[in-house]
């Protein structure tokens, strides 16, 4: 029973996919919520009390005419200021100005808008000048632009969308499983031999390599199950992967009657340990696979075609 444990234990399907899937649903969830109430419980203060950028703010007064534009992205910007008890404010809108309370989003003011206020202003009567502005003129500008709406949308949709993520994780996780249970239920008869196989000894478990190998049956399950009848192996060689000409990964590659090639026993060369579990590997492999080609060259794979048609 435990030998029979052990080879389905070794066919699970990673839970690391559901519990990354469940984490980000749950922080997205948790984030989204806060930050939302951070939005819809931000009150708008008087501008006059404003003493820093990006403070949600509001103001009341007096709406000057249109002393500035701008073309932001094909958007005309209109620049208005606002009287408020002899201290102007100025304001960027892209509808035109009423008298009602405006709302808006402290901003930096560009000194090209900065100029065209002191103008204006002198225009109308005021000693104005570079270095009295903020005698008159209040350092932030009051952008009407921003919406609590648009933020509040932003808002939905970036944690909707990490949301998904996690809800794609966990379909994957689903999906896996259900190949598992079919391959499981295809696979029943080998199955069956390979554990049988197992308590009498006779199977080589290579947890390196992820594989197990019977007289009669290969089983990997490193990335992917898969089980192949060591009769349908037609040819079988070693598979390098280098960078700067020093081998990083090796894997041992196999190709079947139908011509399918699978890649399995997928090692790190920088582990010693895993090298030693992959030459043991591909020797035994070797072994039990008498009639199939051994090595990578031109003549193998030009054998290994006419093998596939004559299967």
């Amino acid at each position: 029973m435990k030998k029979d444990r052990e080879l389905l234990s070794t066919l699970k399907v990673n839970k690391k996919t559901l519990i990354i899937g469940i984490f980000i649903i749950i922080v997205s969830l948790i984030g989204g919520i806060i930050l939302y109430l951070l939005v819809t419980k931000d009150d708008a203060i008087s501008m006059r009390d404003a003493d820093h950028l990006e403070m949600y703010a509001q103001i009341e007064g007096e709406i000057s005419s249109v002393f500035a534009t701008s073309n932001n992205d094909g958007k005309l910007e209109k620049y208005y200021l606002i009287n408020n008890n002899d201290f102007y404010y100025i304001i960027k809108s892209i509808e035109d100005m009423t008298g009602n309370i405006i709302f808006g989003k402290t901003k930096e003011i560009p000194n090209e808008i900065k100029e065209y206020a002191t103008l204006y202003l002198k225009e109308i009567g005021l000693d104005i000048n570079d270095n009295n502005f903020s005698n008159y003129v209040s350092n932030y500008l009051l952008d009407s632009t921003y919406n609590k709406s648009d933020e509040l949308l932003k808002i939905m949709l970036m944690f909707g969308m990490f949301i998904l993520i996690g809800v794609i994780f966990i379909i994957y996780y689903l999906y896996l499983l259900l190949r598992r249970k079919s391959f499981l239920n295809k696979n029943k008869i080998a199955l069956k031999e390979i554990q049988r196989e197992l308590k009498e000894g006779n199977v080589i478990h290579n947890n390196i390599c992820k594989i197990y190998l019977s007289d009669n049956y290969l089983l990997s399950y490193d990335r992917n199950i898969w089980l192949c009848n060591l009769e349908n192996i037609i040819w079988i060689y070693p598979f390098e992967r280098r960078q700067h000409g020093i081998p990083t990964m090796k894997s041992v590659c196999i190709v079947d009657k139908k011509g399918n090639c699978n890649m399995i026993g997928i090692i790190k060369c920088k582990k010693n340990k895993s090298q030693k579990f992959y030459d043991q590997f591909y020797n035994e492999l070797m072994k039990k696979s008498p009639n199939a080609l051994h090595g990578y060259s031109k003549t193998n794979k030009e054998k290994a075609i006419s093998m596939q048609f004559k299967n």
